[in-house]
């Protein structure tokens, strides 16, 4: 493309179109207006969920889509966090008023793994922490989970009934 930005080529009958991803996606959010408006819902704001490890560039094509699709984009929210928001949404009659509850979020993705702590109380949610690892140490953990598996095992050979294992010591 002239702007050296990425496109995507298809035949649209019989002609050859160029779409970006942001085209290509605004496509796809004009689809969920429709499909929502014929359900009787009708909105023109929308909240966004994306991977913590999006970058500004990408951040503000998924905002760009969405002003392709005529909807107004109120926020851009990790995965992350919208995940411990919905937890703190249905849990809120499990937490304390004053008492802070620090839970983690675990995101197994396909290249990264992402760790989010979070503090509750009753009204309130606040990440503290967010951690994020490439696929390598991903990997370097599920090869010490497996090892430890595998001495669990050998050592609970001669009890063939109970193969217990510490997962404690894998990590």
């Amino acid at each position: 493309m002239e702007n050296k930005k990425i496109g995507f080529e298809v035949v649209v009958r019989g002609e050859k179109k160029v779409f970006t991803p942001e085209q290509v996606m605004g496509y796809y959010l004009k689809k969920v207006k429709t499909y929502f408006e014929k359900a009787g819902m009708m909105s023109k704001e929308i909240v966004i969920s994306v991977p913590t490890y999006a970058t500004n560039s990408e951040r503000q094509a998924y905002l760009d889509a969405a002003e392709i699709a005529g909807i107004k984009c109120i926020r851009l929210i990790n995965e992350s966090t919208a995940t411990a928001l919905t937890y703190g949404f249905f849990r809120k009659a499990d937490l304390d008023d004053k008492k802070e509850r620090v839970v983690a979020f675990v995101d197994f993705g396909h290249s990264k793994l992402s760790i989010t702590y979070a503090v509750f109380v009753k009204t309130k949610m606040r990440v503290i922490q967010l951690i994020q690892t490439e696929t390598s140490e991903r990997d370097k953990l599920i090869t010490n989970f497996s090892i430890s598996w595998e001495e669990s095992l050998r050592r609970n050979s001669a009890a063939t009934q109970d193969q217990t294992f510490d997962a404690a010591s894998a990590f």
